[in-house]
């Protein structure tokens, strides 16, 4: 992050701006990204050439050095590709994720890290969808509010295919529901939240969610109570007396607990699911 700082400078920009462009960036993605430049920076010293004035094929040997080096991945590298961009594009405005050479070098590690190992999934789905129809969350009405929480969860997961971040940012004032016969949730994530991959300037995601009896008969009962429309209107009706001061859409489980819910405590409640179904199994 001291390194963008030094080119913005550079380039003429007052300390005011420069503050501002470098808080477009998550703390975690600055942590990520100085420590790419630092090994980077250790590599153009050992090299000998300018860490600022670094050629396109200087970067390609780099990158060729690391997976034997170091060990690393193929998706590891475009990380690591991503965090040197950030600081050359804003000295030079060359954008190293763009360069035709350097993306196909970064596609050739990843095909080749497939080729050398193949991991099957580590859980099955179905195992899970026959645990989430089962008298232990059905009906869903009447079940606890721990299970209805953990099972509108998980087929939200699904259905939005967010990132855990922007599960926790959902903003339970920014939740709507369509009154037409095609059923659709409208979901939006909390006006403060910035994405770990979200560009300066680019809006927040907003997520879609058709419910399954759009496309499903009315007696296909047991697909029908995996429908996330469903589990979320069922879920605001359950936990409105509750809500209070919550503002995002997941509230703790504890009427005891004050707080607003963690990311970390959404990322349990998936877990637990996938846990209880395999120990139901």
């Amino acid at each position: 992050m001291d390194s963008i700082k030094t080119c913005l400078k550079r380039r003429g920009y007052s300390v005011r701006a420069v503050k501002a462009v470098t808080l477009a960036l998550r703390k975690s993605t600055c942590t990520l990204y100085d420590d790419k430049w630092k090994q980077f920076e250790t590599y153009t010293r050992k090299k000998g050439f300018s860490v600022n004035k670094a050629t396109h094929p200087q970067i390609a040997d780099n990158l060729c050095y690391l997976p034997h080096s170091k060990g690393l991945k193929g998706s590891t590298l475009s990380t690591y590709l991503a965090a040197l961009s950030s600081v050359i594009t804003m000295g030079t405005g060359t954008k190293l994720t763009k360069a035709p050479e350097l993306i196909a070098l970064l596609r050739s590690f990843k095909l080749e890290d497939q080729q050398h190992r193949f991991r099957a999934p580590a859980w099955d789905l179905n195992i899970v969808f026959q645990h989430l129809t089962s008298d232990a969350y059905e009906p869903l009405c009447r079940t606890s509010i721990e299970m209805l929480n953990q099972k509108m969860l998980f087929l939200l997961a699904l259905a939005t295919a967010a990132r855990m971040s922007e599960i926790h940012a959902l903003d339970f004032n920014r939740t709507s529901f369509d009154t037409s016969h095609q059923e659709t949730a409208h979901l939006g994530l909390r006006w403060d939240f910035i994405a770990k991959n979200q560009l300066p300037g680019q809006p927040n995601r907003q997520f879609h969610i058709p419910a399954l009896s759009s496309i499903l008969g009315p007696h296909d009962t047991q697909d029908l109570a995996l429908c996330s429309v469903r589990a979320l209107k069922i879920y605001i009706a359950r936990t409105n007396s509750r809500r209070q001061r919550f503002k995002r859409l997941f509230i703790p489980i504890s009427i005891e607990i004050p707080m607003e819910v963690s990311r970390n405590t959404i990322s349990v409640w998936i877990r637990a699911v996938i846990l209880s179904a395999y120990k139901a199994a």
